[in-house]
């Protein structure tokens, strides 16, 4: 009686096993029939096999990730914002168990071995991990929250901080936050309650002005502090040269302006804005 048990309990070990291979396979299949119809542009169907794997495993990042990259090439940006955070959940929970193991397995090594140095090995994060950060800040980008975008990109940052497509896209919130007309109206709101009612009559405009401009220029200094990194890391970036050039041009930094568009040029002859840009300062 108790071999029949014993046998019954090794087969239906060895069926569930099976089972769940089969699962991971067809999983497989469908994430890979996935990524051949996402490089052919059929949209539809990639994000049809992305979801079937999806099912088979409720634990593919990856799947999540690459249907994320569907949903953003389409403008789906909160489909695509949901994804990559249900990548970057799974992946994270996989770190977190990985490390406590580790942890685990250093304080048992510890106590066996106290002679010697024992630390937990840090887990190799996976690449879309650090790239699903990123393409979320450029949906939430995409969608006008910039606040949400730079919290994303800040971590691409702390992760990958030779990612160089990263600061020029932080480069990009910053000349997106001067918000022209909020600033300037809520600056003159501010002058209203902090001057007098004479001198807010003659002066208000004139100071909100100025904390405007200030504000611009910071912001400005800003993405070109990013623009700088990112050609720092890839010194053949040719958006974030023309980017940069464009923060200068709006600073009416003339000389740096026409340097970053020549550079723009020399890695791309047939840049038009950047040619166009050049004949509105006269540098063509």
């Amino acid at each position: 009686m108790k071999r029949i048990i014993l046998t019954t309990l090794i087969a239906l070990t060895i069926f569930v096993l099976a089972v769940f291979a089969l699962m991971r396979i067809t999983a497989k299949k469908y994430f890979e029939r996935g990524n051949t119809n996402y490089s052919d542009l059929n949209y539809d169907s990639a994000i049809d096999d992305y979801t079937r794997a999806i099912r088979i495993n409720s634990r593919h990042g990856e799947a999540y990730f690459k249907r994320g990259n569907v949903y953003f090439d389409k403008g789906d940006y909160d489909s695509a914002i949901a994804d990559y955070t249900q990548a970057i959940g799974l992946n994270q929970k996989h770190i977190d168990e990985y490390n406590r193991q580790a942890y685990e397995n250093a304080i048992k090594s510890f106590f066996r071995y106290p002679s010697i140095e024992v630390y937990p090995k840090a887990v190799q994060l996976d690449l879309y991990y650090v790239e699903a950060f990123f393409n979320r800040g450029n949906a939430y980008f995409n969608k006008g929250d910039y606040n949400s975008a730079l919290a994303d990109y800040a971590q691409v940052i702390r992760i990958e901080p030779n990612f160089a497509e990263v600061y020029n896209s932080c480069g990009l919130v910053y000349i997106k936050i001067v918000d022209y007309d909020r600033t300037i109206a809520h600056f003159k709101s501010v002058i209203y309650i902090e001057l007098d009612s004479t001198d807010a009559n003659n002066n208000r405009d004139n100071e909100a002005e100025e904390f405007y401009s200030l504000i611009v220029q910071l912001t400005q200094d800003f993405a070109i502090y990013n623009y700088t990194q990112a050609i720092r890391l890839n010194p053949n970036y040719e958006e974030a040269f023309f980017n940069r050039g464009n923060a200068y041009f709006n600073k009416d930094e003339r000389k740096s302006a026409i340097a970053d568009y020549a550079s723009v040029i020399r890695l791309n002859p047939n840049h038009e804005e950047a040619k166009r840009k050049l004949e509105i300062m006269g540098a063509r």
